[in-house]
């Protein structure tokens, strides 16, 4: 199996005090793979990475699903909350959202991107979609490439900036 890993850093942007080590653990696991990692200011923009990349599996750690079905969101209108449905080989990939808080996210909703009142995973482009909470079992050997997504505008009151200048992410940022 082949996957592709997306990161966006608000995963931890509201709920970061919960496990304060947790992202340098990510960001050395990822920087210890010696894989591809590129840095993009929006989610929408790493799909010129991305689709030069076929994989089996995309993860997507991030407080948002950034995948919509048509229900609120028009699907074919590229933005940060519809980028998954623009990855060009989505019909032979599995998408597994990664969230950090399943009542925050999930069950009220504000992480979900679908918007419909039930998660309508038969409606979305991909082989397979799947949901999990936290960071456990992803298969990090299978990883071929990293996107690091800043999302500053979803930072909300947590001081995530310390992460970018830790790991020198600037210096890492996609020139198309």
């Amino acid at each position: 199996m082949t996957s592709f890993l997306s990161l966006d850093i608000d995963f931890w942007a509201n709920h970061e005090q919960e496990k304060p080590r947790q992202p340098d653990i990510i960001f050395n696991k990822i920087f210890s793979l010696n894989r591809p990692v590129k840095v993009f200011e929006f989610h929408d923009e790493i799909l010129p990475f991305l689709n030069k990349i076929k994989v089996d599996k995309l993860y997507q750690i991030d407080y948002h699903s950034d995948i919509a079905d048509d229900y609120n969101i028009k699907r074919d209108e590229l933005n940060e909350g519809t980028w998954a449905n623009f990855y060009k080989f989505a019909s032979d990939c599995d998408f597994e959202w990664r969230y950090p808080s399943y009542t925050n996210c999930f069950a009220r909703g504000y992480g979900r991107c679908d918007l419909a009142e039930s998660w309508l995973s038969a409606k979305f482009p991909y082989k397979s979609v799947s949901r999990k909470q936290g960071l456990s079992n992803i298969d990090w050997n299978s990883i071929q490439a990293t996107a690091i997504v800043l999302s500053r505008n979803w930072w909300h009151n947590f001081d995530m900036e310390r992460y970018v200048e830790k790991y020198s992410l600037e210096k890492y940022i996609y020139k198309k």
